[in-house]
């Protein structure tokens, strides 16, 4: 069945958020080494070996955070200069920001990478945190969290730029795209502001090393409980995304033996979407 997509989401912004999505693929990923030595029994690790495995998913939940600034800017960049940005070179655009977002991952890593080497045997507990020894461990968690503030108060003056100076003439899209953001915003601080505290607080609080690791790990679940929730935040606040989604789950059901019954086929909307629509979209 043939089908054209919609070029609304063919913007720099959503290619960033493409980007999130993946990176936190990334991100993820070492979950997969944590839950092999705690299911195996293997409760400690060489830090070296650690390092190695988790350096990839190290600098890709970096760069997701980083995203974060990014996807700010772009929003600012849009509703400050429109003229400016529909006019530029957008693949060098989008190189460049990814370009600065990688900065932080990169410099952590090659700053834990130093730390590590007269270490290399010591033994830790393999998950993300454990990439970084302590010198480095505070620095990435002040930065994390700095660029986690910037980023909220750049979608803040986004917020009140599209409420009070009416960019944008449709009240209804000005609606969405704020409470968009409000939602998003308020994840942030809720999940990983609180629990990047908690785990930075582990480095001054006197507790043995296992149970410093348990608190941790414990908190570092609403982490990934945010990273989890990009996808329910843009289905229900985009329908853009929620089309491309519904067709993407019904492209997945109808290949996979006895889903295909379960997910209704998607409505014509979304099987032929217009070809000329090319609205920026900011969510």
């Amino acid at each position: 069945m043939g089908h054209t997509v919609t070029l609304a989401l063919r913007t720099p912004c959503n290619y960033i958020v493409a980007l999130e999505a993946f990176v936190g693929i990334g991100h993820q990923w070492s979950h997969v080494f944590l839950a092999y030595y705690i299911f195996s029994g293997i409760n400690v690790v060489p830090f070296r070996t650690c390092f190695f495995m988790m350096i990839v998913s190290f600098i890709c939940a970096k760069l997701s955070y980083c995203l974060f600034i990014v996807l700010a800017i772009d929003r600012l960049y849009i509703i400050l200069w429109p003229s400016k940005y529909r006019t530029m070179k957008k693949g060098l655009y989008i190189f460049t920001l990814v370009l600065f977002a990688n900065i932080f991952g990169v410099s952590m890593a090659i700053m834990s990478y130093i730390e590590m080497e007269p270490n290399y045997n010591s033994p830790v507990i393999c998950y993300l945190p454990s990439v970084t020894g302590p010198t480095a461990s505070r620095f990435t968690y002040i930065f994390q969290n700095s660029i986690c503030g910037i980023g909220v108060a750049l979608n803040v003056f986004f917020w009140l730029i599209m409420r009070f100076k009416r960019v944008i003439r449709d009240k209804e899209a000005i609606k969405k795209v704020t409470r968009t953001i409000t939602v998003y915003c308020s994840l942030v601080l809720i999940f990983f502001q609180s629990a990047s505290l908690v785990i930075m607080s582990m480095q001054y609080i006197i507790l043995p090393p296992v149970e410093k690791n348990v608190i941790s790990l414990y908190a570092a679940i609403f982490i990934n409980m945010l990273v989890c929730s990009n996808y329910f935040v843009y289905f229900a606040m985009s329908v853009d995304f929620r089309n491309e989604f519904k067709r993407q789950l019904y492209c997945i059901a109808a290949v996979m033996p006895g889903v295909k019954n379960v997910v209704p086929s998607p409505p014509t909307s979304i099987i032929k979407v217009t070809a000329t629509r090319r609205t920026t979209v900011i969510f």
